[in-house]
C-alpha cells in the first residue's frame, strides 16, 4: 500500500509540506535536513526563512488511492504525517519562535489535509511534532479529526516536562511519544515544572506524593536509539526501564532500534551487526517488544 516506508510503527509516510526549523537537541542530526540540501526545490529548506515545498495535487490525493486499497483489504491503515516537516510548526519573528498556534500559511494546507481525512476513514494520520502546544492551540480552535493521532518527540527530560503536558490535552483517539532518538534517561512518572507534576503513564497530576486528579495518560511509546553519522549514545537500560513502564501502566510500546551506538551497563558499547540497531533478533529478548494502541472513543 501507498509509499514505501522503511520506518516500522507505520505502513506510509505522507509529506505534502517539506522543511522545517530547529528547536531542541533532538534536530541536531536531522535526517530531512540532510536529505533537503541535496534537492531543496523539492524537499523544501530548513530555518525560519527557508522555504518550504508544498506537494502538487497528484501526490495531495495520494491517501485516496490508499484508503480505496485499505478498505478493499479490509484494515485500518497508519500514515506518519509528515516525516520532513512539521504542521504544526509555528510562526516566527526576532530569530525566535512564538507559541501562537500553528504558523498562519499552513492553515489552509491544514484545512486541505482535514478534507482528505475526512475522505478516508480507513486512515488513520500519525501527526508528530516537536511544538504540542501548537497541536493543543489548534484543536481549541478549529477541532480535531477523529482519525489524526497526535504524538511528540521526547528526547530528553527537559522536553519530556515541557512538551507532554500540552500533548495530553489535544483530543486525539491517540496520544504517542517519540522517544527517538533518546539521548537519557527519561522519567515519564513525573514529568511538569514546579511542584506538580503529571505521571504520563496513568494521566494523575501530584503535588509530592498527592493525588490532585487525573487527565489524559499517553497510549503509546516508541523508542529508539539515534543512526547515522555522529550517531549519540542510547542507554539499552533506558529502553528497558521504559518498556518495564509502560507494560506495568498497560500503555502499548514499539521499540524501533537500538540505534549506531547502543552502550550497556559500564557504558561497554553493544556490538550489533544492524546498522541502526535495527534488527530485534539481535537485542535483549525484553527489548523486543512492537505493540500498537488501541484507539480511545471520542
Amino acid at each position: 500500500m501507498g509509499a514505501i516506508t522503511k520506518i516500522a510503527w507505520c505502513d506510509s509516510t505522507w509529506n505534502p509540506i517539506r522543511g522545517c526549523t530547529r528547536i531542541s537537541p533532538g534536530c541536531d542530526h536531522c535526517y530531512a535536513e540532510a536529505m533537503s540540501r541535496r534537492n531543496p526545490a523539492a524537499l523544501g529548506e530548513w530555518g525560519p526563512t527557508g522555504r518550504r515545498s508544498i506537494g502538487v495535487e497528484s501526490y495531495w490525493n495520494q491517501p485516496l488511492r490508499w484508503e480505496r486499497e485499505a478498505a478493499d483489504a479490509g484494515v485500518i491503515r497508519r500514515v506518519f504525517v509528515p516525516s520532513l516537516g512539521d504542521f504544526f510548526e509555528g510562526e516566527h519573528q526576532d530569530g525566535r519562535e512564538l507559541r501562537l498556534g500553528p504558523r498562519p500559511d499552513y492553515l489552509p494546507l491544514l484545512a486541505r489535509y482535514r478534507a482528505i481525512a475526512e475522505r478516508t476513514p480507513h486512515l488513520r494520520y500519525l501527526n508528530l511534532s516537536k511544538r504540542p502546544w501548537n497541536m493543543l492551540i489548534y484543536a481549541r480552535e478549529y477541532g480535531w479529526p477523529s482519525n489524526w493521532w497526535a504524538g511528540c518527540t521526547v528526547e530528553d527530560q527537559e522536553r519530556a516536562d515541557t512538551r507532554i503536558p500540552f500533548l495530553v490535552d489535544v483530543p486525539a483517539p491517540v496520544l504517542f511519544l517519540s522517544m527517538e532518538p533518546l539521548l537519557e534517561r527519561v522519567n515519564l512518572r513525573a514529568v511538569g515544572a514546579g511542584g506538580l507534576r503529571l505521571d504520563a503513564l496513568s494521566g494523575c497530576w501530584r503535588v509530592a506524593d498527592i493525588d490532585e486528579g487525573c487527565d489524559r495518560a499517553v497510549d503509546w511509546l516508541i523508542v529508539g536509539g539515534e543512526s547515522g553519522p555522529g550517531a549519540r549514545p542510547f542507554g539499552v537500560e533506558w529502553a528497558r526501564e521504559l518498556v518495564g513502564e509502560a507494560k506495568y501502566s498497560g500503555v502499548a510500546c514499539f521499540v524501533k532500534q537500538l540505534g549506531a551506538d547502543p552502550r550497556i551497563s559500564g557504558g561497554r558499547r553493544m556490538v550489533l551487526r544492524h546498522p541502526k540497531g535495527g534488527d530485534p533478533d539481535e537485542w535483549p529478548p525484553d527489548l523486543r517488544v512492537r505493540e500498537f494502541p488501541a484507539e480511545r472513543s471520542p
